[in-house]
């Protein structure tokens, strides 16, 4: 069996990590070099606990979304997935559900020490993905709060997350 571990790549290690991710991640993740460049998201690669091999990655940062919360519109403070990639050849393996589970531990964890004044992840999907709207994310508590015709807003609320 596998062991994937989480690692936090800093802006010097980030480019030769990734140069063995397929071309498609490659592009998502060009796409937000320059927020980790700016020290304004944080960058992790799940690797082969083994080999050290990347197997996909996952970006955050600090964002806000204006969506209508507890019958309050307003623009909350939140924590943005901003791009999620796996390299196709490790596709079907539990990759992502593994990133999606880690980075929501690390939103939960700094939220819970730090108390800021979050109210939990957001991320947004393109209209026609339809499976990871109706089931990949919900299967990690995200809900739809907005949808429109060029992007999907889906939030966790991290009082969610609270022990009952």
């Amino acid at each position: 069996m596998t062991i994937y571990q989480l690692v936090k790549l800093g802006l010097s290690h980030i480019d030769s990590k990734i140069s063995s991710i397929n071309s498609d991640v490659n592009k998502a993740w060009e796409d937000r070099y320059k927020y980790v460049e700016e020290d304004l998201a944080a960058f992790y690669v799940a690797e082969d606990g083994n080999t050290g091999e990347a197997l996909g990655f996952i970006t955050l940062s600090h964002g806000s979304i204006y969506c209508k919360i507890d019958g309050l519109q307003k623009r909350w403070p939140m924590i943005l997935i901003g791009q999620i990639g796996v390299d196709r050849k490790f596709e079907k393996q539990g990759i992502g559900n593994f990133l999606m589970k880690e980075a929501i531990s690390i939103c939960y964890t700094s939220y819970r020490s730090h108390k800021f004044g979050l109210r939990g992840i957001y991320l947004e999907v393109q209209p026609d993905k339809e499976y990871l709207i109706k089931e990949w994310y919900p299967r990690f508590g995200f809900e739809v709060v907005e949808n429109n015709k060029n992007l999907v807003a889906m939030i966790l609320e991290f009082n969610r997350l609270e022990p009952k």
